[in-house]
This record gives C-alpha cells, structure tokens and sequence, in this order.
C-alpha cells in the first residue's frame, strides 16, 4: 500500500559527502540538466524529494535509477510485473505503477523491490498478487473492515496518499475540489451543532481548509499546479481515512466521537475509585477527559490539542498558587515569634507551615513538569502520538483501564495537593 511504502521515501534518507564540488557552465548554457537513462522523466515534489516518471510504461518510483545495479533490476521487476499484468487480462484505463527497488539493510549487495497499481478511473489501488489487510497501519485504530464497502473508503484513502507522494501522476480537477468542499462544509455544520462530532479537525482548522479550496481553483488550468494537488490529495487522505475509522455505510457507524462501536463501557477501576474520594475527585474528572478524548484506540486531534491546552494552562495556575503559598509559608516562619529555636517542640502552626512548604515544593515540580511534558506532546505530530499510544494500549491490552486511571491520578496529583496544603496551613491565617 502507498502509505506502508512511505518509509522508503521518509527513513534512511541518503546522505551526501563533505566535500566542495566544482562545476564549470560551458559557453551559452542557457539550461543544463542531469542525463537519465532514457524514457525515464525526473519530477520533484513541492516538498523537495526526487522521483521518477516512465511515461510509455506509467511507472512511477523513488528508486535511484542512476545506480546501474539498482536500475538493472528495477527494470527486470518491472518488465516481470506488466507480463504479469497482461496475463491476468487487466486492461484498465489510466493505470499507473508504482514501484520502488533499494539494497537490503541485512545484505547490501542484493536488492528487493515493493510494487502497487493504481487506478485513477476508479480511485483505487491493487496488486498481481493476493495482499493480506490486516498489514495495514490503520488496524492500529480498527480491528480491520467489516464489509468490502467498508474496506473501499481505506482503498480510496490510500489511493489519495498515494497522489500525495506523486502529485504529477493526476492532474488537478474543479470536480474534486468540489468534493473536497462538500465535505469541509458537511463537518462544518456538524462541528457548529454536536460537540461530539466526528470532524478530524477543529472548527478553525475547518474554515482555514474551506479557504484554501477557493485559492486552489485558481490554479486550475495552469502550469503551476502540483504544490496545490498536494494539499488536495493530503486533505482527501485524511478526509476518507476518517469514513473508515468511523465505519461509515455500515450499520454500527460512529455518528459520535466519545460513543464505541464495539459497545465498550468504560469503568472506573479499584485505583480511581478509592483514591478519587482522597483526592477530592479529580481522577475522575481527568478519567473522563481522556476516555472521551482516546475512544476505540483512535485519537481525535482537536480534541487532544483542547486537552493539552487546558492541562498546560490549569497547570500553570497551580504551580502559580503554589509559588504564592510557598513564600507566604517562609514569610511566616521567618517571624521569630513563630520559628523559636530555644525551644525544643515545634507548635502545631510550625509543623503546619512546614508540612505546607513541602506541599507546595511538591506541587510545583509536579506542575512543571506535567506542564513541560504536555507541552512538549502538544508540538509533536498527533499521529506520531497515537501510534505510540496505540501500540502500549496493544501490548498491554489487559492493564489499559488502569494505565489510563494511572494517568488520570498523575495529572490530577497537581490539583489535589493545592487542596491538601491550605488545609494543613489554615494555622497560618
């Protein structure tokens, strides 16, 4: 599939030597260019990688063709692949073939290659060979599709990940545009009237990509183009990745984003139940966010940024309070009335300010650093994310109600120790 091929593209990227090269441009060199072997046409993606385009055969591949070894036997697999196709009579319109040949990380001398098919006739993707779905990355967030309808809109997905990595291989069209409005605008709608909406992305993020739509039709028709089929096909990605994820078409649809198709009730466990009381229940509270923010091991992106978003600034006021108590607390020992040292016993007011002095120490080096964590979580890539999350959640699928109260207990730990200290210093006033 073209999204299990992006390492090829993403992860051990070539590198290039230290050392200063000179050119020297020849008499009235208007434009020079590089020599490829022939047939084979040189593209760049807006985002500056190199690949390749056959246009007599449609192929299209990453493969460094300038290595004879590497070109040697991408052009054996790739004869082998189309008489293959024609044995199996597949004559369809505006096919293309993506294929991708490198070395071997265990054996560098030998090389393998990774192939798909892709119809633009029917925004879809197939192979010469059977290919198991559960290899998908998705089956991560879903326990594979339920019908082959539903299995389509992942197929159609992939399809537009695939113009994603390619944006020369289709052209920019006024019709998917529309599309991709229809859509933007549908969730729109939703977003402004469910506050459980499916919507992959937050109202703001909406109306920005309902903007863009109206900038790409100005690109229709014209040269410059591929930057802007880029954007379009990333959004189309995300957009039916979405429809997959939410089972759309069948009959157990997610029509809400905190609701389980698998019917799943989330309980609270021993840990939540007696230390909530201890700590005036803010495990629950946090318990509930993030039950509703991580449903069926998918992970909504708007909802996780507004999480973060509140936690770093609930946080902060804490660690703030907990300053202001911290020095209100060595204000007042430092009264020598208060703080005797002739005498032997410390007063219950002593022991109280002390016991608050290491409340607030607590609280803030716990705030700080939840507050940097999260921080640090709200810039990363939510997807990087929820691959993590759901790869822990697999592994321990037995113990994931209680690493999620664990989490909840930590992040509402800041919280409770502000409530604890004022008590125990109420001695102060």
């Amino acid at each position: 599939m073209p999204e299990g091929l992006q390492h090829m593209r993403y992860q051990n990227r070539p590198t290039t030597k230290k050392e200063i090269k000179c050119f020297e441009m020849p008499p009235c060199a208007v434009h020079t260019q590089d020599i490829y072997p022939s047939g084979w046409v040189k593209c760049t993606h807006p985002e500056g990688v190199r690949y390749f385009h056959h246009n007599e055969k449609h192929v299209y591949t990453d493969s460094n063709i300038c290595d004879e070894h590497i070109y040697h036997d991408l052009m054996e697999d790739i004869d082998t692949i189309l008489r293959h196709r024609v044995k199996w009579v597949v004559d369809l319109p505006y096919v293309d073939l993506v294929i991708n040949t490198r070395y071997c990380d265990e054996d560098p001398t030998r090389t393998f290659s990774a192939y798909y098919f892709i119809s633009h006739s029917y925004f879809s993707v197939f192979f010469m060979d059977h290919y198991k779905m559960d290899s998908l990355s998705v089956n991560n967030q879903v326990y594979g599709p339920t019908s082959w309808d539903h299995l389509g809109y992942e197929i159609e997905a992939q399809y537009w990940y695939h113009v994603q990595l390619y944006p020369h291989s289709r052209f920019l069209t006024r019709e998917t545009i529309a599309q991709l409005r229809d859509v933007v605008l549908h969730f729109i709608g939703d977003t402004m009237t469910s506050p459980t909406s499916t919507a992959p992305y937050s109202m703001q993020d909406l109306r920005d990509i309902l903007a863009l739509t109206r900038d790409m039709e100005r690109n229709l028709d014209l040269p410059a183009w591929v930057g802007t089929q880029s954007l379009l096909a990333r959004q189309m990605f995300i957009f039916c990745r979405a429809k997959y994820l939410h089972f759309h078409g069948e009959p157990h649809a997610r029509v809400e984003r905190d609701v389980s198709v698998y019917g799943d009730i989330y309980k609270r466990t021993w840990l939540v139940k007696y230390l909530s009381p201890i700590l005036f229940f803010a495990p629950d509270f946090h318990l509930k966010n993030l039950q509703s923010m991580w449903v069926d091991r998918i992970m909504h992106k708007s909802v996780f940024r507004d999480a973060m978003k509140k936690m770093n600034e609930e946080w902060d006021r804490y660690v703030l309070f907990a300053t202001v108590m911290l020095s209100a607390n060595v204000g007042f020992l430092a009264i020598q009335s208060v703080d005797n040292d002739t005498s032997p016993q410390r007063s219950a007011a002593q022991i109280a300010s002390y016991v608050s002095m290491l409340a607030s120490i607590g609280s803030i080096v716990l705030g700080l650093h939840l507050s940097r964590q999260n921080k640090t979580k709200d810039r990363e890539n939510v997807d990087n994310i929820t691959e993590v999350v759901s790869t822990t959640v697999i592994t321990w699928s037995k113990f994931s109600g209680q690493l999620t109260s664990v989490a909840a207990t930590v992040y509402g730990a800041s919280f409770s120790v502000n409530i604890w200290r004022p008590r125990g210093s109420r001695y102060i006033i």
